[in-house]
């Protein structure tokens, strides 16, 4: 398994070279770090911990070129099919995003991990790779439409891809209120049932508020159920919630 203790001092000793050159670089950069705390860990409408879970992140970007880490750490261990007090996921992607025909696009090259996470035999559980499009377009004042295509390409060779809404307002100075809705497709061998169809949709609602000029904390809740429970089989979790607070380093 990986050692998350090497891997984790190697990414901060990392990060402490990297970030002072990034800051006095005549390339402008932009770089900003966060964490949250949520109730459970739902993705894409699958139930990956029905506990209390923190997830810190990490976004690195020049020019049109990015570099993101994003973990989950298990505070709770899932009735014991965790560890808790380790991290099940860390993610490691690079991107490059830009405007195609007055869209807001991006194109990310994804590597995920599972170091304390094991499969069916109790054997560590192998990573994937992903290749994930998007595209984004502004409808009307603060409503926003998202199309996203995420096409695993290790051994599953399949896609999962969502439409999204997302409307947002600022009803006062530092203020912002957001919500959003989206909806899943997923193809027959990414689907935990194996059959493609219509996967889930999930619903949010959350504010942010700037403290400084660097630093703003949010808070957010999800509802997120199966459309075809053929395709989405019924999860422990669907309505879950958390603070975050991030800063702009």
């Amino acid at each position: 398994m990986i050692n998350m203790s090497k891997l984790v001092s190697c990414v901060a000793i990392c990060l402490a070279v990297i970030m002072p050159a990034i800051r006095d670089s005549a390339v402008a950069a932009d770089a900003t770090a966060s964490v949250e705390i949520l109730s459970a860990y739902v993705y894409h409408g699958v139930t990956y911990n029905d506990g209390l879970v923190a997830q810190p992140n990490l976004d690195v970007s020049s020019g049109n070129i990015g570099f993101n880490v994003w973990a989950s750490f298990d505070i709770d261990d899932y009735d014991g099919a965790l560890q808790g007090g380790e991290f099940s996921e860390v993610d490691l992607s690079v991107y490059t995003f830009g405007t195609i025909a007055g869209l807001d696009c991006s194109l990310t090259y994804s590597e995920y991990l599972y170091p304390h996470v094991a499969d069916g035999d109790g054997a560590p559980l192998g990573g994937n790779k992903e290749i994930i499009a998007t595209a984004e377009k502004g409808i009307t004042e603060g409503l926003k439409a998202k199309v996203a295509v995420y096409y695993e390409i290790d051994e599953v060779k399949d896609f999962y891809a969502y439409l999204k809404l997302m409307y947002g307002m600022s009803p006062m100075k530092n203020l912002d209120l957001n919500c959003s809705g989206l909806i899943g497709y997923s193809g027959k061998d990414k689907s935990l049932a194996g059959k493609e169809g219509l996967h889930e949709y999930t619903l949010s609602i959350g504010a942010s508020y700037a403290v400084s000029e660097t630093v703003s904390m949010s808070a957010t809740i999800y509802h997120s159920a199966a459309l075809d429970e053929d395709v989405l089989p019924d999860q422990d979790v669907e309505t879950f919630g958390g603070i975050g607070v991030s800063w702009t380093l």
